[in-house]
């Protein structure tokens, strides 16, 4: 019989991706309207902290992905279906790309990436303050666009609980014991 929810180990990686990269968000909308000085350097130290934690979430993800046991398709229409493949891969994209943009633009202003107030990785670029200005546009634009991803994603879920009343939103929720598997 196959499995009706995820694996405990997709579930923690989900629900630990859903809480690192608003909080990523927040700090950073908090940290604009901190003026410049030791506060402020905290944040931005903590935002680009949580930022690697979610690269590196998201890879973890992606490469577990193929191991993960499978899950049983859901019943929704054939449109509904696909449009959350789409969904899910761009945020996967998204929780790639931002990240990235994010520790190209610190290495084009010639800065080291300062992680966890333990280590720092050195730039390996030349400084160009021009490109770092676009990557960090690019990244807040991505940014920005995969909030309104995660919030459309969560939206659906809802949809799929409460609306659709198929038990959708069970499948990645923790302590579940799945009748498929022993």
């Amino acid at each position: 019989m196959p499995r009706t929810s995820h694996d405990l180990f997709t579930i923690i990686l989900h629900w630990l991706t859903a809480l690192l990269v608003p909080f990523a968000y927040v700090v950073v909308q908090v940290m604009e309207d901190v003026p410049r000085g030791a506060f402020k350097n905290q944040l931005y130290g903590t935002h680009l902290t949580v930022g690697t934690l979610v690269l590196l979430v998201t890879i973890v993800r992606l490469g577990w992905k193929p191991f993960a046991p499978k899950v049983a398709p859901n019943d929704s229409p054939a449109l509904m279906e696909r449009a959350a493949k789409l969904v899910h891969w761009l945020l996967f994209l998204g929780l790639l790309a931002v990240p990235l943009l994010g520790l190209f633009s610190v290495w084009f202003r010639g800065r080291p990436l300062e992680l966890f107030g333990l280590f720092s990785l050195p730039s390996p670029f030349a400084a160009d303050r021009p490109l770092a200005r676009n990557l960090t546009e690019a990244h807040e634009l991505l940014a920005n666009s995969l909030m309104i991803l995660a919030v459309l994603h969560a939206a659906a879920a809802l949809f799929h609980q409460y609306a659709m009343q198929d038990g959708l939103i069970l499948r990645m929720l923790p302590g579940r014991r799945d009748k498929g598997t022993p």
